[in-house]
């Protein structure tokens, strides 16, 4: 599968080619989570209510350009799943109902981004004993130590902590550390069975809430999801989090593709280096240089 975006927001040019894990590195304010929205947009056919008509979004710029394209014998992706921040799931009960509500009466949602609305929606689906994941889910049950699951009869979402009896009393989102919440994403959507193979699933910068360690092991968790099928692009300006990913998708022999995105005068570009990724540790890792320098400038680096 290859998406193709052009001279969108501050987007100049961006060829993205999936097989298996796709990795975009680059600093803040590039275009990642640009171009991962469009691209939730375009396999979704809702084209972020820009008009889509055959996989190519419509504008009035004749510079504008924005396909899908699959090739010959692959796969429809049948499940877009795009994942950033774990904090609206502290009002996931009363999105889910809005959303539905306006679903209801075709009214208009603006307040909320489509992939959030949808995420909630997809969260809520019943659990399938015979999901595929059970050695995965159960990773996860040992790194978060416990359980985030869909509660039907409540209409929430909860965390159940190993080793305490809160069966009558597990903790709300709202009492849960967004970490947690971030691999309970993908322990609830494996249990109900929405991820599974030809799934994409988008990761805007999943780093932002897990300490290094758990970033390590998120990167892990990913790279075995590719291994089964499901597609995975991951958006990321951590060094930890993309040298993990290079690591351990070695290590499961996964197809994958790493991007860095360069900011220039006309916009930024993705520019595949899969062989090069010091250019993106480079680039990454220039925070820890110029605090060397200030260091030493100061006279304080402690050796």
């Amino acid at each position: 599968m290859k998406f193709n975006l052009r001279n969108v927001g501050i987007i100049k040019e961006a060829e993205i080619k999936f097989d298996g894990l796709t990795v975009i590195a680059g600093e803040n304010d590039t275009g990642k989570t640009t171009l991962g929205k469009y691209l939730y947009g375009s396999v979704l056919n809702k084209s972020l209510g820009i008009l889509l008509d055959e996989g190519s979004l419509k504008t009035h710029s004749e510079n504008y350009h924005c396909s899908l394209e699959y090739s010959d014998n692959e796969a429809q992706i049948k499940q877009v799943i795009f994942i950033d921040s774990p904090s609206f799931l502290d009002m996931f009960s009363y999105i889910k109902n809005a959303a539905l509500l306006f679903l209801q009466r075709k009214l208009s949602f603006n307040n909320m981004d489509d992939h959030r609305t949808d995420l909630v929606l997809l969260l809520s689906q019943v659990k399938d004993k015979n999901h595929q994941y059970k050695d995965l889910y159960h990773q996860i049950e040992q790194i978060i130590n416990g359980q985030m699951y869909y509660d039907k009869d409540h209409d929430d979402i909860f965390y159940q902590k190993n080793q305490i009896d809160l069966r009558d009393n597990p903790f709300q989102m709202k009492n849960t550390a967004n970490g947690i919440k971030m691999f309970g994403y993908l322990q609830v959507l494996c249990l109900n069975k929405t991820i599974e193979k030809n799934t994409l699933l988008i990761l805007d910068e999943p780093e932002v809430h897990l300490h290094p360690k758990w970033q390590l092991k998120y990167a892990e968790i990913l790279t075995k999801l590719v291994k089964t099928g499901v597609k995975v692009l991951v958006n990321s300006h951590s060094p930890y989090m993309i040298e993990a990913l290079e690591l351990f998708s070695q290590q499961e022999g996964i197809s994958s593709n790493f991007y860095i995105a360069k900011s220039g005068k006309n916009g930024t570009e993705m520019i595949i280096i899969n062989n090069n990724l010091e250019a993106i540790y480079k680039t990454l890792s220039e925070p820890f240089s110029q605090l060397e320098e200030i260091s030493l400038r100061e006279g304080c680096l402690k050796w």
